[in-house]
């Protein structure tokens, strides 16, 4: 005598059903099919079932709402002695983990993009920051910045530094103040 077949619609709220697939690889034995509706937020479970009663409360495990976190890119002019200036501007972002971002600051003197890696105390920063001098309506890139820096959570880090573009660029390539630096503070969404 064979195994009582079994249909059951398992409801997800957060993550597609199609993600959860992935994430187990294989069939678990004793299913016979399968079948996401990642619009509907549903996934329709048909075989054994022992084995449809099991996928159901793993399924709710891995249904769980997404870590969100919030970055804040900073534009700040340093002085000739490297005291803080004036904030040219403040861009906030609410991310999740493993999101893209990207933001163009102080008119367009800089940008920065890349991903957020999130864990618990800090965000880890894997990106590209380029700073451009104005040339009449057009920007010509002056610097540019590929790197990964963590970001304790309430804590402002300078993650880039650039010779002031409103400035002659310099020969020699030495770093000058004053200068453009991005700072980047982050904390989990509130």
């Amino acid at each position: 005598m064979g195994q009582e077949t079994a249909i059951r619609t398992i409801r997800f709220r957060y993550i597609k059903p199609s993600k959860f697939l992935a994430s187990l690889g294989e069939k678990p034995k004793g299913i016979v099919e399968l079948l996401p509706n990642d619009e509907a937020m549903r996934l329709t479970v048909r075989g054994e079932r022992e084995a449809v009663e099991l996928l159901a409360p793993l399924a709710e495990l891995a249904d769980v709402k997404p870590l969100r976190y919030t970055l804040t890119l900073t534009l700040a002019r340093y002085d000739k002695t490297g005291k803080r200036g004036p904030t040219l501007e403040t861009k906030k972002l609410t991310l999740e983990n493993k999101a893209s971002f990207m933001g163009a600051l102080g008119g367009g003197a800089c940008e920065a993009r890349g991903i957020l890696h999130g864990s618990p105390g800090e965000v880890q920063l894997t990106f590209e920051a380029k700073a451009f001098r104005m040339a009449g309506v057009r920007r010509q890139p002056t610097e540019s910045l590929t790197a990964t820096r963590r970001v304790p959570f309430g804590k402002l880090v300078q993650i880039a530094r650039f010779d002031d573009p409103q400035l002659p660029p310099r020969r020699d390539k030495k770093a000058v103040l004053p200068a453009l630096v991005l700072e980047a503070s982050a904390g989990p969404e509130k």
